[in-house]
C-alpha cells in the first residue's frame, strides 16, 4: 500500500504540548502521527516505526548517537520513504515528531524533509518561565504527562533553583532560534502552547494546514501543572522578583 496525501513533522522543544498534539491527531481518523521515531533510550508512540539503531551497552545516549552516524547515513532515506509512503492510503497525512536535538544527531534529516516537501508544525512555548518551570517540576517528580483520570504531578511545591532557571531559560531561547533558521523557507504552521487555550481554533488551523476534514477532537491528555505559580513553586515570591529584574516580567 502506498500512500501519497500529506508528509508533515512536528518540531518541538521539550515541555511544549508535543504529546498531548501527537496522540490527539494520531486519533484522527485520516491522520496517522507517530512519535519520536529517532527516540534512543526507551520506546516511542507507535514502536513499529522507530529507527534501528545500533545500541552499544554502558555508552550515553549521545555518544551512541554519534556511533550511529554511518548507520544513519545510509539507512535515513530508505527508512523514511517506508515510513511516509507505506502507510494505510485511507490516511491524508502522515507524520512524526521530532525533538530539535534530532536535527543534529540525525544527519540529512532535514535535507530529506525539504527534498520531499514535508510540512513543518513547528511547536513553540514563548513562556519561557512556564517552559523552564515545568521541566524543572517535571524531572524532580518524574512525571512527564497526564493521561485522562492518571497519575498527576504530587501536591510538593518545587522549590527553583534561581541559577538553573535561568540557565534553562537560555538554553531554549537559543533552540528555539536555530529552529526558527533551519525551518526558513519550508511550508509552516507555527503553533504556540498558549494557543493550546483555544484548543477548537488550534486544533482547526492544523487540520486545514494537513488538508484533513475538521472534526471534534478532545485532547488526548490533561494539563499537568497549576495555572497559578503560587500553586506550583514554593519560593514563588523570589522567583518574581528575580523574573521582574531579569526582563521576564511579562
Amino acid at each position: 500500500m502506498v500512500n501519497k496525501g500529506t508528509k508533515f513533522v512536528i518540531i518541538t522543544l521539550p515541555r511544549s504540548g508535543s504529546t498531548v498534539l501527537v496522540k490527539t491527531l494520531d486519533h484522527h481518523p485520516e491522520i496517522y502521527c507517530a512519535g519520536e521515531l529517532f527516540y534512543f533510550s526507551g520506546n516511542i508512540y507507535h514502536t513499529e516505526n522507530q529507527f534501528p539503531f545500533w545500541k552499544i551497552k554502558n555508552l550515553g545516549n549521545k555518544i551512541n548517537y554519534v556511533i550511529n552516524f554511518p548507520n544513519v547515513w545510509f539507512r535515513l532515506k530508505r527508512f523514511m520513504n517506508a515510513f511516509y509512503l507505506n502507510q494505510d492510503p485511507k490516511f491524508i497525512a502522515v507524520g512524526y515528531k521530532m525533538m530539535y536535538q534530532h536535527i543534529l544527531y540525525m544527519p540529512g534529516i532535514m535535507t530529506y524533509l525539504k527534498k520531499n516537501h514535508v510540512k513543518v508544525i513547528l511547536l513553540t512555548r514563548n513562556d519561557l518561565l512556564r517552559n523552564a518551570l515545568s521541566d524543572m517540576r517535571a524531572r524532580e517528580s518524574g512525571i512527564y504527562h497526564r493521561e485522562p483520570g492518571g497519575q498527576h504531578n504530587p501536591d510538593k511545591k518545587l522549590h527553583v533553583n534561581l541559577e538553573l532557571l535561568s540557565e534553562k531559560m537560555k538554553e531554549t531561547k537559543r533552540w528555539a532560534d536555530k529552529l526558527h533558521q533551519v525551518v526558513k523557507g519550508m511550508d509552516i504552521l507555527e503553533i504556540d502552547y498558549a494557543d493550546f487555550g483555544d484548543w477548537t481554533a488550534m486544533t482547526g488551523k492544523i487540520f486545514n494546514f494537513l488538508g484533513v476534514s475538521n472534526i471534534n477532537l478532545r485532547p488526548a491528555s490533561e494539563r499537568l501543572n497549576p495555572l497559578m505559580l503560587d500553586d506550583m513553586i514554593e519560593n514563588a515570591e523570589e522567583v518574581k522578583k528575580w523574573a521582574i529584574k531579569n526582563g521576564y516580567s511579562k
